[in-house]
């Protein structure tokens, strides 16, 4: 368990996370690494959110550190114990990555995708063969982050976000 906190702070430390990417925005308004708990204990709910944080939550808010936000308001939050880290969406904590360099990894594809579309125009004609591509690769290095578990209303990030042609996020 301390490994997990010890390599994601090594990573955040000596890699970081990418600062100003379309898709993730650091927190800037408030110091970094709060606690779900701390940060509620501070501000209130925020907006949508519902008082009391929900029963049988997964992981504890107070080991649940916010990093900064994905595009459709999910809040990145990191397990302080395990490493691994979930989105934190209207009251509700989704697995997101198996750790901070995975997030990091789905980060840099997309904005390498978005890069190599200014140049080549990939997202055209071929947007969905690009979407699942890019969700195989993801779910090659990072199982957790793509692939359904098979239980009741599980829901992945990135293959949603990755296939939302509508919004525009390849």
């Amino acid at each position: 368990m301390v490994i997990a906190y010890g390599t994601s702070r090594r990573f955040l430390v000596e890699t970081g996370l990418p600062v100003g990417a379309s898709m993730f925005t650091l927190f800037r308004e408030e110091p970094l690494l709060l606690t779900l708990a701390e940060y509620r204990e501070r501000n209130g709910p925020a907006e949508g959110e519902p008082d009391d944080y929900p029963d049988g939550m997964a992981v504890a808010p107070d080991r649940l550190f916010s990093l900064g936000w994905l595009t459709h308001d999910t809040e990145v939050v990191i397990d302080g114990r395990t490493g691994h880290i979930h989105g934190w969406t209207g009251g509700a904590l989704e697995p997101l990555n198996a750790d901070i360099s995975t997030l990091a990894f789905a980060l840099w594809m997309h904005r390498r995708e978005g890069t190599l579309d200014e140049t080549h125009r990939l997202t055209g004609d071929m947007y969905q063969p690009l979407a699942d591509t890019m969700a195989a690769v993801l779910a090659s290095v990072d199982p957790m982050a793509c692939e359904p578990t098979g239980e009741k209303d599980d829901w992945r990030y990135w293959p949603e976000v990755f296939h939302d042609e509508a919004g525009g996020v390849l």
